[in-house]
């Protein structure tokens, strides 16, 4: 009987010391015992695309160049638009577009498909492009395809990037991404950081030819814009203020901001919830377009900073 009690106790003393073993104590084991044994086998998680993965609007943002017959020059061409898909195949896509210096407006409608392994394509009246989906389908990269429909190809060389209007951490399911988002002056207001490009043409006051370039720009809450600019113009440096107004931020994200005294204006799609955005530089109000070959060319991205 002492025996079966001593052993009892033993044997309950053991299991006490195992359950109060110091939580380093198990994790060292057991890192041991994996160092010993073979890897854990990790299988991929991968979810299917399909043409729901875009649905909801997109600021897209596209540039390159139309290539011309020897000896004319390829035209640059820029173009910064609101692209909304239905979700089911159809998309309409509204914006402005530059060639050589000349805005144009940008209406369209057409349809788009999305394949399994998240390439896609996308057909429009005017251009066809090639898509990869990325991020949840928040982004996506495209490049141009072709001419679309009958229509004989046009050398061009294109390719751009489309970012959700909507938040990136809203609309992993198809029921999220049913929600839609809506922007106000306050979405933008704020620091923001801004990165720029272009090339100046004949009739503006830049020294001709590419220009590149950086600023910061502050939305304050009436709507006013201030900030700096610094970048290179045809190899000349030039740092110089800015101040201006934003003229509206739709509903549906897009925004035209105006500077003072005819100073850098910017047709712009906010995304990812207002934290980023996709620009076009359009002429100060009032001022109409010039004909190819005259006036500016500028496409920016900008990046909330706090």
């Amino acid at each position: 009987m002492k025996r079966t009690m001593s052993f009892a106790l033993f044997s309950l003393g053991v299991l006490l010391a195992i359950v109060m073993l110091p939580a380093g104590s198990a994790g060292t084991a057991q890192a041991q015992e994996e160092v010993r044994g073979a890897p854990r086998l990790v299988m991929p998680y991968f979810i299917p695309c399909s043409v729901g993965s875009l649905k909801g609007g997109y600021g897209v943002q596209v540039k390159g160049n139309i290539l011309q017959a020897p000896p004319a020059l390829p035209k640059s061409y820029a173009a910064v638009m609101l692209v909304t898909f239905d979700g089911l195949g159809n998309y309409t896509a509204k914006g402005l577009a530059n060639t050589d210096g000349n805005q144009t407006e940008v209406m369209e409608t057409g349809t788009y498909l999305v394949n399994p392994d998240c390439t896609g394509l996308m057909r429009g009246p005017v251009f066809d492009y090639n898509l990869v989906l990325s991020k949840d389908g928040n982004e996506f990269d495209l490049v141009y395809a072709s001419k679309a429909g009958l229509m004989t190809p046009i050398p061009t060389v294109l390719n751009g990037v489309g970012k959700k209007v909507a938040p990136y951490e809203v609309g992993r399911t198809p029921l999220e991404r049913a929600v839609s988002f809506t922007c106000s002056l306050g979405t933008i207001r704020g620091a923001w950081s801004t990165i720029f490009e272009g090339v100046a043409y004949q009739g503006v006051p830049l020294p001709p030819g590419p220009f590149r370039g950086i600023g910061t720009l502050e939305y304050k809450p009436m709507g006013e814009i201030s900030g700096t600019y610094f970048g290179v113009y045809g190899g000349v440096y030039l740092a110089f203020p800015f101040t201006g107004k934003m003229a509206f931020v739709n509903p549906d994200c897009t925004a035209i901001g105006y500077g003072d005294n005819g100073g850098p204006s910017l047709f712009q799609v906010l995304v990812n919830g207002g934290r980023e955005s996709v620009g076009l530089g359009i002429y100060p109000q009032g001022v109409p377009s010039p004909p190819e070959g005259f006036g500016v060319q500028t496409v920016a991205t900008g990046k909330r900073i706090r």
